[in-house]
């Protein structure tokens, strides 16, 4: 079965590649979705047919230094300026913008640039920017070690099956199972956004010090409504970080999913994520 969606790029303003993929209902209320650390546009390959069911049109980059999109200093408001180019190239005038895991702080700044086009924002267990002691003094340092270590421990499941580079993976991050887990076109997904995204440490690095540096946008500042879902039992990015991010987002709505681990918190509620988008949703003539 080929994979659903379509594979595209656009060139920025900069002269920058940025990859995208499509899918979902292509006639719905459109969702940019920006994936978790690692994650590439492919990832949106397995949010498809919760999207074909909910009619909502997925639109999928993938960040700076993920497989063929140019590499670029780290920042969240620069990935949230790259989505606004996007927008602009596919036409969509407003847009909800979802975010998993490592892909949740990119939704919010966002929603935080462009408040008049961004109708809702929706995090599922992403990271907050909570006060870490260890913050290197270096970034450029920080980066080239990322780097190292990423590329050390990444590279050889590049070398793998499938189904061995998905459990490889696994056995490296505390995710948990989801409903999913031993579905063979699940785990061929998943490995094919793993390739992907693992071709070159560069985005993994950058994704790191974006979040984990201090943020470069103020959450605090978002005026669009914020819907947030935390599993009780993620051991990768543990309620607290939803619980820090609702008392900083205004008007913002916490749901903590009873034990759910991390990959459940992003895989198993896909329905009732969109159902809560689409509440949002701009009109026709608006899209």
């Amino acid at each position: 079965m080929e994979p659903p969606g379509r594979l595209d790029a656009c060139v920025l303003d900069d002269g920058r590649t940025l990859e995208m993929w499509e899918g979902g209902d292509l006639t719905g209320s459109p969702v940019v979705v920006h994936p978790g650390t690692p994650g590439s546009r492919l990832s949106g390959r397995h949010l498809h047919a919760a999207a074909v069911a909910a009619g909502v049109r997925l639109v999928v980059p993938s960040r700076p230094g993920y497989g063929g999109s140019s590499p670029a200093p780290p920042g969240l408001a620069l990935v949230a300026d790259d989505t606004l180019a996007l927008a602009d190239a596919l036409g969509l005038r407003r847009f909800a913008v979802l975010g998993t895991s490592g892909g949740g702080p990119y939704a919010l700044a966002t929603g935080c640039r462009a408040p008049a086009r961004v109708t809702c924002v929706g995090v599922l267990a992403g990271p907050a920017d909570l006060p870490t002691e260890d913050d290197p003094q270096d970034p450029a340092g920080a980066e080239a070690r990322l780097r190292d270590e990423a590329a050390a421990v990444f590279d050889p499941l590049l070398a793998l099956t499938d189904e061995a580079m998905v459990e490889g993976f696994l056995s490296l991050v505390p995710a948990g199972p989801t409903s999913h887990t031993g579905d063979e076109h699940f785990t061929r997904y998943w490995a094919d956004d793993l390739r992907e995204s693992l071709r070159s440490p560069d985005g993994f690095a950058r994704d790191n010090l974006s979040w984990g540096l201090g943020w470069d946008v103020d959450a605090a500042t978002l005026q669009r409504p914020c819907l947030l879902w935390y599993g009780d039992a993620d051991e990768m990015v543990p309620p607290e970080h939803g619980a820090w991010l609702a008392g900083q987002v205004g008007g913002s709505r916490l749901t903590r999913l009873p034990g759910a681990g991390h990959a459940a918190t992003i895989f198993d509620h896909l329905p009732d994520v969109f159902a809560a988008l689409l509440e949002h949703r701009p009109t026709g003539s608006e899209r």
